[in-house]
C-alpha cells in the first residue's frame, strides 16, 4: 500500500497546477520602475546547495533537501528520494528496499525547469525572517513539457548570494498559484555520499536493497543402481 501512496503523491503534485482553485488576478501596480531584460534562467546560479523547503508545489513541511547539480535529494521520515533532473527519473531509497519511477519529485520546481527570463522588474526591498532581501518581480517561460508562461515575485536574501529564500508562483495559464519558503540555506556543496542508491535501485518494481540472487536448489543425489546379484 506504501509504494501505491507514493505513486498517488507524485501524480498530484504533478496535477496541483490543473486542480489549484482560481485565483483573484492582482491588481496592477501603477509607476513600477523599469525593466530590465534578460535570457538567463535566474535559478542556474545555484546547482550546489542545502535548504529546508516548506509549502511549494508539493505542499511540504520542513522537508529537508539538497542540490548536487543534475541531482537532487529530499529526505523523508522514513525513506529519501533522489532525482534526476536530466532524465527525470526518481529513486525511492527505504532502509530494506528501493524502487525507481519514470517522475520527478514536486520539490524540484523551480530548479528543474530550463526558463528563459523575459521580464524582470526590481520591486524595492523586504526582509524576510532574518534576511534582508531584493525583490524582483519576473516572467518567465518554460518550453518543456509544455509552453508554459509564469509570473514569479522573488525574495532573493543579499547574505546568500541573491538565493530566493521565498518565490510567490502564479501559472498564467489556469491561475494557479503558490509560495515556496526556504529556510536554513547553506551554499556550501553537500556530501556527494547523499546521493549515493543502492546498485539494486534499476527496476521500476520495489526491490530490497539488500536481495540476493537465489540459491540454486541442490542437486538430486543420483538414483542407487541395484547391485548384481
Amino acid at each position: 500500500m506504501t509504494r501505491y501512496f507514493v505513486m498517488l503523491t507524485y501524480v498530484a503534485g504533478l496535477l496541483l497546477f490543473g486542480i489549484t482553485a482560481r485565483g483573484q488576478n492582482q491588481e496592477m501596480q501603477a509607476d513600477k520602475p523599469a525593466a530590465i531584460q534578460s535570457a538567463d534562467n535566474p535559478f542556474d546560479a545555484y546547482q550546489k546547495f542545502s535548504a529546508t523547503l516548506n509549502d511549494g508545489l508539493g505542499r511540504d513541511v520542513n522537508r529537508k533537501f539538497y542540490r548536487s547539480g543534475k541531482l537532487m535529494r529530499f529526505d523523508f521520515p522514513d525513506h529519501h528520494r533522489i532525482s534526476d533532473l536530466e532524465t527525470r527519473i526518481t529513486w525511492l531509497v527505504y532502509p530494506k528496499s528501493c524502487s525507481r519511477v519514470p517522475m520527478l519529485d514536486p520539490g524540484v520546481f523551480p530548479f528543474s525547469r530550463k526558463f528563459r527570463l523575459e521580464h524582470a522588474t526590481s520591486a524595492g526591498k523586504e526582509t524576510v525572517g532574518s534576511h534582508t532581501c531584493k525583490i524582483e518581480d519576473i516572467v518567465v517561460v518554460s518550453d518543456q513539457p509544455v509552453r508554459t508562461t509564469f509570473n514569479m515575485k522573488l525574495y532573493e536574501a543579499e547574505d546568500l548570494k541573491g538565493f530566493p529564500i521565498k518565490i510567490d508562483v502564479e501559472n498564467t495559464g489556469n491561475k494557479a498559484k503558490f509560495t515556496m519558503n526556504y529556510s536554513d540555506v547553506s551554499l556550501e556543496p553537500p556530501d556527494a555520499k547523499l546521493f549515493e542508491r543502492p546498485a539494486k535501485c534499476d527496476s521500476l518494481e520495489m526491490k530490497p536493497v539488500g536481495q540476493q540472487k537465489p540459491a540454486k536448489p541442490a542437486a538430486k543425489a543420483p538414483k542407487s543402481v541395484p547391485k548384481p546379484e
